[in-house]
């Protein structure tokens, strides 16, 4: 529900540091950046030869999105026994759209009782949230021995990750910032279509609940009509 947003203080900048921990931090930051930077390159030649998508774990990340939609491989994930979490019964909560990946990392490291799959298409919103993760949890930068404990991250399509889950798995799927469609090339279709309408009704369990937030009312609007038009919420 909304009430799970943590207070805004929650958020608040940490104390001024001397210059031993920045430089200790900004070192940091940059192993971070060296490793992911070398996994998406590596999914960039492993996709051009055909692979459907790679699995990082640990820590807990898939790359599997193409810049072209409409190729085979990006529309399909592994399977969930693969990168999940295991059929242990916890809440399990999807986020569409990584923003800055504060809400949903501070969300996990909070509810340690609840697993949570952060999608994102843009490389650089994955790479903020893989950064927080990684040190939200105190993961090793260079060579990390477990996986982030409740929180998994997808390099893919936001409109066809809910394909990727069990039918039933899901608790809540959370829309950040839904996109509309675009006439002018390359052509994309609304976030919120049929087909993305059905994939998350199915892949939501009976008490299932479907949240959006934006800043477009237009584009919310819309959505909210194919919603009703569904006649699956």
């Amino acid at each position: 529900s909304r009430a799970m947003v943590p207070p805004a203080a929650a958020f608040g900048r940490a104390p001024a540091a001397a210059a031993g921990p920045l430089l200790s931090n900004a070192s940091r930051y940059a192993t971070l950046q060296r490793a992911f930077s070398d996994r998406l390159r590596e999914w960039y030649w492993q996709r051009g030869e055909g692979t459907r998508y790679q699995i990082w774990n640990p820590p807990g990340v898939v790359f599997c999105k193409l810049k072209k939609d409409h190729h085979l491989h990006g529309r399909y994930g592994p399977r969930w026994s693969d990168w999940g979490f295991g059929d242990d019964g916890a809440v399990l909560r999807l986020v569409l759209g990584a923003l800055s990946g504060r809400w949903a990392v501070w969300l996990a490291q909070h509810r340690p009782e609840e697993r949570w799959v952060v999608v994102d298409s843009d490389a650089g919103r994955l790479f903020q949230v893989f950064t927080r993760a990684m040190n939200a949890f105190g993961l090793d930068a260079v060579d990390p021995e477990k996986a982030l404990p409740n929180l998994r991250l997808l390099h893919a399509n936001e409109r066809l990750a809910p394909a990727f889950f069990p039918p039933g798995a899901l608790r809540s799927v959370h829309v950040h910032l839904p996109h509309g469609a675009r006439a002018t090339r390359p052509h994309r279709a609304a976030l919120l279509s049929g087909s993305f309408t059905a994939d998350v009704n199915a892949a939501l369990g009976p008490q299932g609940e479907l949240h959006m937030v934006g800043d477009d009312e237009a584009i919310l609007s819309e959505a909210s009509g194919e919603l009703t038009r569904s006649r699956l919420f």
